[in-house]
C-alpha cells in the first residue's frame, strides 16, 4: 500500500471494528499500527482478505493482524500447512488402499520420516491410528518445512513453492 491508500485502509478497517466490535469506535493508533503491519500488500488483496474474514469469523473480536495475513497468503499460514497434513493422511490412506503413488513430494518425505517407507506405513497397526496420525502430521510440518526450504535455496517458479 501507499500512504494514497491510507484513507480507504482507514475505511477498511472501521467497517472491521463496525462488524465485530460494533460498541467501540476503532482508534487512530490502532489503525495505524495495522496501517504499518500490512503496508507490504496491496489495498486489494487486504481488502479480498478481510472480506474472507467477515465470512468466517466466528468470534466477535476484531482480527489480528496474523489473521489477515493469513487470508492474504494461506499457503505461509499454519493453518494451511495443518490442512495440507490432513489432506495428505487422507491422500495416504488411500494409495495405501488402491495402490499406486502419491505424487506429492512432501507427502512422500513426511511417510518416510513417520514411518521409514510406505511399507512401513502399510503395516501399522489400525488399533493405533489416533497416534499414528498424530505423529504423521508433526512429521508433514518437519517434511514441508525442509521441501519448502529447498526450494527456496533452488529457486525455481514461485507457485512450485507449495505443490
Amino acid at each position: 500500500m501507499t500512504n494514497q491508500d491510507h484513507d480507504n485502509f482507514a475505511r477498511l478497517m472501521a467497517l472491521l471494528q463496525e462488524v465485530f466490535v460494533p460498541t467501540k469506535p476503532i482508534s487512530k493508533e490502532k489503525v495505524t499500527i495495522y496501517f504499518d503491519i500490512l503496508k507490504d500488500y496491496e489495498f486489494d488483496e487486504i481488502n479480498s482478505g478481510c472480506k474472507r474474514i467477515v465470512k468466517s469469523k466466528l468470534y466477535s473480536t476484531f482480527p489480528l493482524p496474523a489473521e489477515i495475513l493469513d487470508q492474504i497468503e494461506p499457503e505461509k499460514s499454519g493453518q494451511y500447512i495443518i490442512d495440507r497434513a490432513n489432506e495428505g493422511w487422507a491422500l495416504a490412506k488411500q494409495v495405501i488402499i488402491t495402490g499406486g503413488s502419491s505424487g506429492d513430494e512432501i507427502l512422500d518425505e513426511a511417510i518416510r520420516i513417520a514411518f521409514g517407507d510406505w511399507n512401513g506405513f502399510g503395516n501399522t497397526d489400525p488399533n493405533n491410528e489416533p497416534s499414528d496420525r498424530k505423529h504423521f502430521l508433526a512429521c508433514y510440518r518437519i517434511a514441508a518445512q525442509r521441501i519448502i526450504e529447498q526450494r527456496l535455496l533452488n529457486p525455481e517458479p514461485k507457485e512450485r513453492l507449495l505443490k
